[in-house]
């Protein structure tokens, strides 16, 4: 032990003991301390105060050891201020998250089945487009926040959809929609069992699907989107044992599969295969109204149960089965006034209640029962009067209404009825204004077209011949366009176009 402190044998004479008193005090000195590093510091310190030579190394040596434990105090102090502000920074983020997906979910979900709503679900898409740009420029490789980008991207994409209230930016909802499949095949890839990544990308591909035929008249693309999303929504619910996904869960996934059948059905018709399209329709009716009753409770059950039913008696006329026809028509409107009789104000429901009457009146006019085909005109229309009252910047509330007055013109000229006229006017059964506020919508488009050959059906009838004429060129200008921009579907070059070229071939040189 002494040799250990004080008996090393020093290289420098003047680093050695003076004498054997100097020694013998210095180890009384060593003695006294307590154990541990600090007798050795100590020990060393007053070695050094009396070698003389050393001290300044020692003192040194303090000072650094005393600026070191300054800097860790220092350095703990602020990495504990850091850690309370990360988690700070952390709270206020979620709380940033969980508001953000309100709004771009739950609150639009609530909105859009209320009419009037429109500048303000279009308001709230810009700032949800701001927030989900912001949230995945700093979502690097988390999967958590590159999902919730995903799935916040298709909602403003699902605003530009067909058959909603429509806040007019369809190009960005194909965009959003197109990039928000390739975040979600990436991490479906790296997690094919996570059976919620396959319902957020089914619902995408048909949200897809949708644009992909009303925006481009693109019914390949259409279809295939449709196929793909029916296959992702499948393969959900074939694992719900696994995923056990809440009843709310379970009902989206139906709905959304119910959906993605129904555009491949869609798609079936404008191809011409209206048997085909009849069965799938038929089934997917059948499927839902099998659903167990949470099921059916947790989902807007009379809308989604009257679609298959009212597309299904779209392929039924066609097919010339009119009494069919006519009786899926009306089983689909009754199921929506059932469910406006417990949401008075529910816009899709209301839209379903819309295009029913019109579809029964069109059907009715076709049989020659004239008079009825009016009476269902007239709700029909007093239904398209309403939603555009409710909400006058809903483009599709302005289409459906269109239609149902161009439908009425057709009825009062069956009826014989000069003093009518006119009720339907060119702007309004063509479609042209909200043509004109979407521009680049294919659907919209056509809309603005199919009505010219009824309108020229009106002037003929009352023997204006010049206007039948000027309507029929009007109409084959519109389609040419169309044609050029986006290409034109089979029933369309079949039913529409070729019927007003055999028409206003017919009408004398100009």
């Amino acid at each position: 032990m002494v040799r250990s402190v004080a008996g090393r044998r020093r290289h420098y004479p003047d680093e050695r003991y003076a004498s054997v008193d100097a020694l013998d005090d210095d180890l009384r000195r060593w003695l006294r301390m307590p154990p541990g590093c600090g007798r050795r510091w100590r020990l060393a310190v007053s070695h050094a105060q009396d070698g003389g030579a050393t001290s300044w190394r020692v003192a040194a040596a303090t000072l650094a050891v005393v600026g070191l434990i300054v800097a860790l105090a220092v350095i703990a102090t602020l990495y504990a201020r850091a850690d309370a502000a990360r988690l700070d920074a952390e709270r206020r983020f979620g709380e940033v998250r969980a508001l953000a997906n309100y709004m771009l979910f739950d609150l639009d979900s609530q909105l859009e089945t209320i009419p009037g709503t429109t500048q303000a679900r279009r308001e709230m898409v810009g700032r949800g487009q701001q927030y989900l740009d912001a949230l995945a420029a700093t979502a690097g490789g988390n999967a958590d926040l590159q999902r919730e980008v995903a799935v916040g991207l298709a909602r403003p994409g699902k605003c530009g959809g067909v058959g909603q209230a429509h806040v007019r930016r369809p190009a960005a909802a194909k965009a959003n929609l197109e990039r928000a499949e390739r975040m979600l095949v990436a991490l479906t890839a790296r997690a094919p069992q996570a059976l919620g990544l396959q319902r957020d990308l089914g619902r995408v591909r048909y949200l897809l699907a949708l644009v992909y035929g009303a925006r481009d008249n693109n019914e390949a693309g259409r279809l295939q989107k449709a196929r793909q999303a029916e296959a992702n929504l499948l393969t959900a619910l074939a694992g719900v044992d696994r995923w056990s996904p809440s009843t709310a869960d379970l009902a989206e996934l139906h709905t959304l599969l119910t959906s993605s059948r129904l555009t491949q059905a869609d798609v079936f018709k404008w191809r011409e295969q209206y048997a085909a399209a009849a069965s799938l329709q038929e089934q997917e009716e059948a499927r839902l109204l099998a659903l167990p009753a949470a099921v059916r409770q947790a989902m807007d059950f009379e809308y989604h149960s009257g679609r298959p039913a009212m597309m299904l008696g779209d392929s039924l006329f066609y097919l010339e089965g009119l009494d069919d026809a006519l009786a899926a028509y009306r089983r689909a409107t009754s199921r929506c006034e059932q469910g406006l009789v417990k949401t008075p104000r529910h816009r899709r429901l209301m839209d379903g209640v819309l295009i029913g009457y019109w579809s029964i009146a069109g059907t009715l006019d076709e049989m020659g029962s004239h008079e009825q085909a009016l009476i269902a005109d007239d709700r029909a229309v007093a239904m398209g009067e309403r939603l555009v009252d409710l909400d006058p910047e809903n483009v599709e509330a302005w289409r459906i209404r269109d239609m149902a007055r161009g439908q009425r013109a057709l009825t009062l000229a069956s009826l014989g009825r000069p003093t009518k006229r006119f009720a339907c006017s060119s702007t309004a059964c063509t479609g042209t204004g909200q043509a004109q506020r979407l521009p680049d919508d294919a659907e919209r488009a056509r809309d603005a077209v199919v009505p010219l050959r009824n309108l020229s059906q009106v002037y003929r009838d009352y023997g204006d011949a010049v206007g039948a004429c000027r309507a029929l060129r009007q109409a084959i200008d519109g389609w040419t366009q169309i044609e050029r921009r986006w290409g034109l579907a089979e029933f369309d070059r079949k039913n529409e176009l070729g019927v007003v070229q055999l028409q206003l071939a017919r009408c004398p040189a100009l």
